[in-house]
């Protein structure tokens, strides 16, 4: 990236958005790291192996389903020794704070919003967005 903006070229970072692709051995995500990937999510508003997204419906509570699966915690430590960044977008809030707690490099949240900030509830009340 740092190449390229030098350059004045364009660049994108491959993401993938619900790590259903993803099988709970790796091996996939060797290949798609081989492949250039460097950001995941690890649901797109469902469930799966790894975590539990969050409905598309309004109003609604990020305090739904459970936190990661114990796969969506070694998928985190995995990515983390990789280099493949996290995204919290989607998350319900349990495996937010599950990822929070055990990853050891920065976090992102490309595509959330803000459920609340403090006292203040419902800025928007939207399961995907997230909860401080």
């Amino acid at each position: 990236m740092r190449a390229a903006v030098k350059r004045g070229t364009l660049a994108a970072v491959l993401h993938i958005e619900g790590a259903e692709v993803i099988n709970t051995e790796f091996a996939a995500l060797k290949v798609f790291y081989a492949a250039g990937l460097r950001s995941i999510g690890l649901v797109s508003s469902r469930i799966n192996a790894f975590a539990s997204g969050v409905p598309f419906q309004f109003p609604s509570d990020a305090e739904i389903r459970p936190e990661l699966s114990d796969a969506g915690r070694a998928l985190v430590c995995a990515c983390n020794s990789m280099g493949v960044m996290v995204d919290l977008s989607h998350l319900n809030a349990a495996g937010f704070r599950d990822i929070a707690a055990i990853s050891d490099k920065p976090l992102i949240a490309t595509h959330s919003n803000i459920h609340a900030i403090s006292n203040i509830h419902a800025i928007c009340a939207h399961s995907r967005n997230l909860v401080n």
